[in-house]
């Protein structure tokens, strides 16, 4: 077993968290398109226009890139 795939999983299953009760939950979109649409844009919103309190109110989408 690879040594820090336990962190990963914290932080992938932290962000599908989010993306269920901020997203999925509240949206009843019915069809596939409409969902990946929908999921598309959340992602957008997620990375390029929230700070996050755990990355020094800094985007994602800047951490990563730098």
């Amino acid at each position: 077993m690879d040594k820090g795939r336990a962190f990963d999983n914290i932080f992938i299953e932290t962000v599908w968290r989010s993306v269920n009760y901020e997203n999925v939950y509240i949206d009843d979109r019915g069809n596939m398109p409409r969902c990946v649409n929908g999921l598309s844009d959340y992602f957008r919103l997620y990375n390029d226009r929230e700070p996050h309190q755990v990355l020094a109110y800094r985007m994602p989408r800047e951490v990563y890139f730098g």
